[in-house]
């Protein structure tokens, strides 16, 4: 994809995003701009609840291997 179809592509999502959404692309785009910032002090309490979440069933042994996630997407998609 090209940069000019990346950048329509973005903003079509972004005017489609809801709040929490903008928020995060927001908090994105601010750390870049902080040299050596930590994100993840930045981040929303929502994206901090979410990566905690994650971290426990991870924990648990709820995941799925990436490999076979991939293999669904491509399926699903017809990617090869």
């Amino acid at each position: 994809m090209e940069t000019r179809e990346l950048k329509e592509t973005l903003k079509k999502k972004i005017d489609n995003a809801n709040d929490d959404v903008l928020l995060e692309i927001l908090n994105i785009f601010n750390n870049e701009e902080i040299e050596g910032g930590d994100w993840y002090k930045n981040a929303s309490p929502a994206l901090k609840d979410a990566l905690q979440k994650s971290i426990e069933q991870a924990e648990r042994g709820e995941v799925i291997p990436h490999e076979e996630v991939m293999r669904k997407i491509k399926a699903k998609y017809g990617f090869k």
